[in-house]
């Protein structure tokens, strides 16, 4: 799954079965195994971390920007590994 809001609304205006808009990162990440980050949204630095770790299956996130707050992430559960940059 894949969250990108130009997406959503494009699958609302065009029917495209491979696309399925969400209404937040934690209902895409529900059950994954490790959610991979490539944004650069500065929501994505607000994003509560432990209602997402609530959430996934394993603990492990990756970010591709370094956006992300290591300690804030780490705090919640996660083993955090970013690789952007």
């Amino acid at each position: 799954m894949v969250i990108e809001v130009e997406a959503a609304v494009a699958a609302t205006a065009v029917p495209r079965p491979e696309l399925v808009a969400l209404e937040s990162v934690e209902e895409v990440a529900i059950g994954s195994d490790a959610p991979v980050i490539v944004t650069g949204w500065p929501e994505v630095a607000r994003l509560d971390w432990s209602r997402l770790a609530d959430v996934v299956r394993r603990c492990v996130l990756i970010g591709g920007r370094n956006l992300i707050d290591r300690a804030a992430a780490e705090a919640a559960g996660f083993r955090y590994r970013g690789i952007g940059r």
